[in-house]
Parts: structure tokens; C-alpha cells; sequence
């Protein structure tokens, strides 16, 4: 699990700080790293709800325009992608999976 300690800056004003593994007054426990820091950050969570609520968007609008696509245009919407190009290896295998799908499963 995960928690947030009362590690702190030394006093000295050297810039250091002094580790103290014992949980804080308010040491947001978890499983998982993500929870813990979430718990922690109100900018993080407000950051974080604003990918999701994006990644949403994307994966409804891609879901809704590739289902009708023809195969014409699903190579198109790979090939034009902005995710790189040239050498990129995730740009390639895009399009491999456009190319190289089983002709039974083109329309």
C-alpha cells in the first residue's frame, strides 16, 4: 500500500529535507499509488477528471466514426494520424492493422 509520510524540509534552511516514515495527520491511504496521490492533490484530481472526460470523448468518437468506415477510409484516418509518422513503430503498426486484417473481416 501507499501513504503519504511527514517527511519534511530540515529546519536548517539547507533546502534538504528530513525523512520521517511515519504516516501524516492526514496520510490518504491506499492500494494503489494513483488513489493515494489523487487523494492527495486537488489539482491532480481535477486534471486527472479532465483526461478521462477527454480519453471518453475520443474513444466515442472514434468508435462512432470507424464503424462505419469503409476500408478506403480507415486507412486514411491511420495514415493521417498525429501520433508521429516516418519511424515511428506505433504509427506502423497502425497501419499494419488496417492493412493486414483477414479480408473476412473487411466489409
Amino acid at each position: 500500500g501507499f501513504y503519504v509520510n511527514r517527511t519534511a524540509k530540515a529546519t536548517t534552511g539547507t533546502g534538504k529535507y528530513k525523512f520521517d516514515p511515519r504516516p501524516a495527520q492526514d496520510a490518504c491511504f491506499s492500494h494503489e499509488l494513483l488513489d493515494c496521490l489523487l487523494q492527495r492533490s486537488k489539482g491532480l484530481r481535477m486534471t486527472w477528471a479532465n483526461a478521462l472526460a477527454a480519453s471518453k470523448e475520443r474513444a466515442e468518437l472514434s468508435a462512432s466514426s470507424s464503424a462505419n468506415d469503409t476500408p478506403l477510409q480507415a486507412l486514411h484516418r491511420v495514415a493521417v494520424r498525429s501520433d508521429g509518422g516516418g519511424e515511428n513503430q506505433l504509427a506502423q503498426l497502425g497501419l499494419d492493422s488496417v492493412l493486414l486484417r483477414p479480408s473476412w473481416l473487411v466489409p
